[in-house]
């Protein structure tokens, strides 16, 4: 897996092979992996793509964090896997590489159906990686929400022309567009928004003795939107968008400000829910990633292979996400897909 070239696209699908019994295999991610462009030499494929992939995969999902575990994880399963899978020449190794950096991704997050949708590595020199994600996503009717490091007018302008609406928050990246957003929202609370066109929401939530309470004012008037933006430099910009969260618990007392623009037209009451949905990605994917699948703990630098086996992360927890009937939770069904081979086959074919 260190050596591996970055994973192929999705070429033209080539239906899945059949079991040794003769059965097609009715799993839909087989039929997937055989659709996967093989990126190495001919000389190199003394393993099918397809056999690697998936080995890699049922590795990750019963507790392999690198490549090293991924083989022996192989090995240990060798009989068990030669039942559906054709090894001519055993389990593939794992190879070693030239060091290179950290890595940084950018993730696509359906907050709705709690999974991953994609992912690109993020260049520390370009914002490109946003844009080409988004492009292989079909975003009618959805909300976009991104960090400021997203909010870019070629982000947004992808955003719109692919059918989605955008809610991008505002920091520093883009000083003149937030500091002309902040100063609006400022003489307008000062003056208690007396006279101004405006829409607020206001939402409390108690939870193990923490009360949070969000409040939001949106601000949708032509006038405003010319003033911050007065080239007309972000596509269809309607809405501008300040969000107070109060976090108390006991004495003590948090409280801080964000600020947004967005394509979606001054509703708070359904601005304030997709803004705080944002952080699902956070909450539902990140934190998971770093607990259950201990994505913080890699070290992994050698060729392709921290990329690589990000995506399998992302693929192992949308399957496991998807198996419901198993208790516990996602660091508890990777164990008992270690053990349970009947469980891991059922987590598979979700």
């Amino acid at each position: 897996m260190g050596a591996m070239p970055a994973l192929g696209r999705m070429g033209d699908f080539v239906p899945p092979r059949r079991s040794p019994h003769g059965r097609p295999c009715s799993c839909p991610l087989v039929a997937l992996l055989t659709a996967v462009d093989d990126p190495r030499r001919p000389q190199a494929r003394r393993c099918s793509l397809e056999a690697i992939l998936l080995i890699a995969t049922l590795a990750v999902i019963c507790g392999a964090d690198n490549g090293t575990e991924v083989e022996f994880f192989g090995h240990q399963k060798q009989a068990w896997l030669e039942t559906f899978l054709e090894l001519p020449h055993g389990v593939p190794s794992h190879d070693q590489a030239r060091g290179v950096s950290p890595l940084h991704l950018v993730s696509a997050w359906a907050d709705g159906a709690r999974l991953v949708l994609g992912q690109r590595r993020v260049d520390s020199r370009s914002n490109a990686a946003i844009p080409a994600l988004l492009e292989t996503l079909t975003l009618e009717g959805c909300i976009v929400t991104i960090d400021a490091m997203g909010c870019q007018k070629r982000t947004a302008r992808t955003i719109r022309d692919r059918g989605g609406d955008y809610v991008l928050a505002l920091k520093g990246n883009q000083p003149q567009l937030h500091e002309a957003v902040v100063e609006t929202f400022t003489v307008e609370q000062a003056e208690g928004f007396e006279g101004c066109d405006h829409d607020s929401h206001q939402t409390v939530n108690k939870n193990h003795g923490r009360i949070e309470t969000r409040r939001c004012w949106v601000l949708g008037t032509p006038e405003y939107s010319r003033y911050v933006d007065p080239d007309g430099a972000w596509p269809d910009l309607h809405s501008l968008i300040m969000i107070e969260a109060q976090r108390r618990q006991g004495d003590q007392v948090t409280s801080e400000t964000r600020y947004y623009i967005s394509s979606l037209p001054a509703a708070a009451r359904a601005l304030l829910p997709a803004v705080r949905s944002h952080w699902g990605i956070e909450n539902s994917l990140h934190w998971v990633l770093d607990m259950a699948l201990r994505e913080d703990e890699s070290r992994i630098r050698t060729g392709h292979a921290a990329h690589n086996l990000s995506l399998l992360r992302r693929l192992a927890l949308n399957l496991l996400r998807r198996e419901t009937t198993a208790k516990g939770g996602i660091a508890a069904r990777r164990k008992q897909a270690g053990w349970n081979d009947a469980y891991l086959l059922k987590v598979l074919s979700n």
